[in-house]
């Protein structure tokens, strides 16, 4: 990566530092500068780095893509109602170049002990108890430590002890804007015994170009169970680098299913940490 193309992303977090989430809570603000730091020692990865032999990321590294400012994109009801994104659960929260709409969202009635919504909102609260799920950067690439640094929006769902819910979650993000780049991060915190399905979905508007950068972080307590469906359709010149990243405790269970159909160019790690005994994973 060249050091022009480096500085243009410290320049781009330079420009929203101050308007994202929680930017005043120190915690936060150590774990953005933390992950910042990382990646102005590395830059992007090129097919030098063995990680990324066989991905060439040159397309990223050329195009000027920056972040919105805080507003929603042109997207109505009947658009995400198409055929193309579907309605695949009562539960639907829709974000727009990275950030939640709720008039565009919908959500049925949970059971008691869930915390369904947006991170943003709750990054907002300042909420010091995402610190430890926040602060886990366990096999992150460099583009994760980008998302860190960047990360205004996204699914956020607690489940507490013995809590399940029926129908599935889905989380739909549309991108509406010419190089433009969104970063989401996505929170599952399931407590033992929890069992949750959810969805999480990537399209575009018009066939334009841009860049998301999303990571998903599950964090599954001793038998809880979590079925994560990942459906990527986004436009055909659309840059999608993603991370799905997994901690498993004592006899829980993983489902997660990822069918990438879009994207000029596509990248999905996927990792999960056994951090007890009797874990089970199925990754297709």
């Amino acid at each position: 990566m060249t050091i022009e193309s480096r500085d243009r992303f410290l320049a781009d977090f330079a420009r929203v530092a101050p308007t994202l989430p929680g930017a005043r809570a120190p915690w936060l603000s150590r774990v953005r500068r933390r992950a910042l730091d990382r990646f102005a020692e590395t830059g992007l990865p090129s097919q030098r780095d063995e990680d990324w032999r066989y991905t060439s990321v040159a397309g990223i590294v050329k195009r000027p893509f920056t972040v919105l400012p805080d507003s929603a994109g042109r997207v109505t009801t009947p658009e995400i109602d198409a055929p193309g994104f579907g309605r695949f659960s009562p539960h639907r929260l829709v974000f727009v170049d990275g950030r939640y709409v709720p008039a565009l969202s919908a959500m049925g009635p949970l059971p008691g002990g869930v915390t369904l919504g947006s991170l943003g909102e709750t990054l907002g609260d300042a909420s010091e108890a995402l610190e430890p799920f926040l602060s886990d950067d366990r096999h992150h690439t460099v583009f994760a430590t980008l998302n860190t640094a960047f990360m205004a929006d996204g699914l956020y769902l607690h489940l507490s002890r013995g809590t399940a819910i029926a129908e599935p979650i889905h989380a739909l993000f549309i991108s509406t804007a010419e190089d433009a780049a969104a970063y989401p991060r996505n929170l599952i915190v399931a407590e033992d015994g929890a069992h949750a399905t959810v969805i999480e979905h990537y399209a575009g508007l018009d066939g334009i170009g841009y860049l998301t950068n999303a990571v998903t972080q599950i964090f599954a307590a001793g038998n809880a169970t979590i079925a994560h469906y990942k459906l990527q359709q986004e436009t055909l010149r659309a840059f999608h680098i993603a991370g799905i990243h997994v901690a498993q405790s004592r006899a829980s269970r993983l489902e997660s299913h990822s069918i990438a159909l879009g994207a000029a160019l596509a990248r999905n790690d996927i990792t999960t940490a056994f951090d007890a005994e009797g874990c089970e994973a199925t990754l297709n």
